[in-house]
């Protein structure tokens, strides 16, 4: 009889803890930070917000990623999908993935979803895009007014360091989901913001601008064409001293000027002195060729000399040079940030020679790896957050991992370190640090710096010129997906014909 009581106290006290991991499971936030964007309002008891990670029809069983949680769903014949254009059945979910809505009753343990809705990724409202012209424009006016205007770099801080727009601050868009990037914006949330980052093909600003609009902020201003378009026409803009130390840790060539008289006193160690009246004079030095582009030029005098270091910026971007920056704070910022200088050993001429990053693969590199054969221990991870993946699903098409650059960091140890990776993005700046970071846990790691976009119906382009077609996207799936997963399935696929011949066989068929 004692043995009968304690099996029935512990029996109901069980019973008691899983109804309240039931409740709490039932109420507790079930939003996905990167998928949330856009829907706020939808979110609600009940109902998970998240990136779709896989379907199990057999089973009718989904999975669908919360922050570094992955919540497991069962669907019914009753339960209701809600399709998009693009994604109008479950094979078509399969394909291009993104974020989806699902809204859950508990069964025990279990959850069962009454409603499945694929949800349509945020796109910027015309009325929010200005042009280059527009930004100038605003820079002018709005100071001239004596107001304030608020330009947002939404990128990360080691893109910020090597080059911003004059005036902007750093607000990555972490710190805008986070809320910590408030703190810098304007407490009048009539006052204009303008926010910028990497190009059209970006989502970074567009989602903080998206976030800043929910918080009540009325006047809001996206640069689409971003940073690239800034330098592109003819525009200097600012890098911090911590790309100059980047730069001098990775031996990465770089051309700095002092416009200063004392120059020779004191300088950056491997400055060269060039006044404003001196630029026509070594002219013939500057890098030719496609170095006009990629060359960084970096001009720098005293913290109360940058009117007179843009002008010498203004006078090489007219000759053409599109990667030319003003040094915020000059020298006296330089060494603040440890910096070293030197004395009497300014360069007597310009010699550039250009060298890419540790684990730069261009584009047309990449293309070559593709139209060859892809090494079995590739790995291809998509660092972009899965918000993005809906309506451009790009390399995920050919199986890579999506790891969003917030979670990577957490992510990577459990990374097999016998493989080599390579990391993508919309335009190769989070690929870049994405790569940084698995290198640093001892991973060998590549990025692709490449814009890059694209749909199962009209393939993948990188950088706006090469394509990897739908036909190519289809025969590299059908023998080379990357990820460990879909190794397994293509390699179960002949052992499933075989099986479904034997089975027609034995029935007569």
């Amino acid at each position: 009889m004692t043995k009968k009581l304690i099996f029935l106290s512990s029996f109901l006290v069980g019973l008691l803890m899983i109804t309240a991991c039931e409740k709490e499971i039932a109420v507790k936030d079930l939003n996905d930070p990167n998928c949330i964007i856009g829907h706020e309002e939808k979110a609600k008891d009940g109902r998970i917000i998240g990136d779709f990670k896989s379907i199990t029809q057999k089973a009718k069983m989904i999975t669908v990623g919360v922050k570094s949680d992955t919540q497991i769903v069962q669907f019914e014949d009753t339960t209701q999908w809600t399709w998009t254009n693009e994604v109008k059945n479950l094979d078509d979910l399969k394909e291009k993935k993104g974020c989806i809505l699902v809204d859950f009753k508990m069964d025990g343990v279990k959850k069962i979803a009454t409603a499945i809705q694929i949800l349509t990724p945020f796109k910027v409202p015309a009325e929010w895009i200005i042009n280059n012209a527009a930004l100038k424009k605003l820079m002018q006016d709005i100071p001239s007014a004596n107001k304030a205007l608020t330009i947002v770099d939404s990128r990360p801080g080691p893109k910020f360091a090597e080059g911003s727009i004059p005036g902007a601050i750093n607000i990555p868009l972490p710190d805008m989901k986070s809320g910590a990037g408030f703190e810098k914006l304007p407490q009048d949330k009539n006052a204009v913001i303008v926010f910028y980052c990497g190009g059209l093909h970006c989502k970074l600003a567009p989602s903080s601008a998206l976030i800043a609009s929910k918080k009540g902020y009325t006047n809001i201003k996206v640069y689409h064409a971003g940073h690239p378009d800034w330098i592109k026409s003819g525009n200097a803009g600012f890098v911090q001293s911590s790309m100059i130390l980047d730069y001098q840790k990775k031996t990465l060539p770089m051309i700095i000027i002092d416009i200063r008289a004392a120059a020779k006193a004191e300088h950056i160690t491997g400055a060269i002195a060039i006044s404003k009246s001196d630029v026509a004079k070594f002219k013939a030095q500057f890098p030719k060729g496609e170095d006009k582009e990629r060359a960084p030029f970096i001009i720098y005098g005293n913290s109360s000399d940058e009117k007179e270091a843009f002008a010498v910026a203004g006078q090489i971007t007219a000759l053409g040079y599109k990667n030319v920056n003003v040094l915020k704070g000059g020298i006296e910022a330089y060494k603040k940030a440890g910096g070293s200088t030197a004395s009497d050993k300014l360069a007597a001429t310009i010699s550039y020679v250009h060298k890419n990053p540790a684990g730069f693969v261009s584009a047309a590199d990449f293309m070559k790896i593709i139209n060859t054969s892809i090494p079995d221990d590739a790995v291809f991870i998509d660092v972009r957050e899965s918000s993005e993946l809906a309506e451009d699903p790009a390399m995920t098409l050919l199986g890579a991992q999506n790891i969003p650059l917030s979670q990577l960091a957490q992510k990577v140890s459990s990374l097999d370190k016998s493989k080599k990776y390579y990391t993508f993005c919309s335009s190769g700046v989070r690929a870049a640090i994405g790569r940084e970071i698995m290198t640093q846990t001892g991973l060998k790691a590549f990025y692709v710096s490449a814009t890059i976009e694209g749909n199962m119906d009209s393939g993948i382009t990188l950088d706006e010129k090469m394509k990897i077609t739908p036909e190519m996207i289809i025969k590299i799936r059908s023998g080379k997906l990357l990820t460990e997963e879909t190794k397994k399935e293509i390699k179960e696929e002949p052992k499933k014909k075989v099986k479904l011949k034997a089975s027609k066989k034995s029935q007569g068929c």
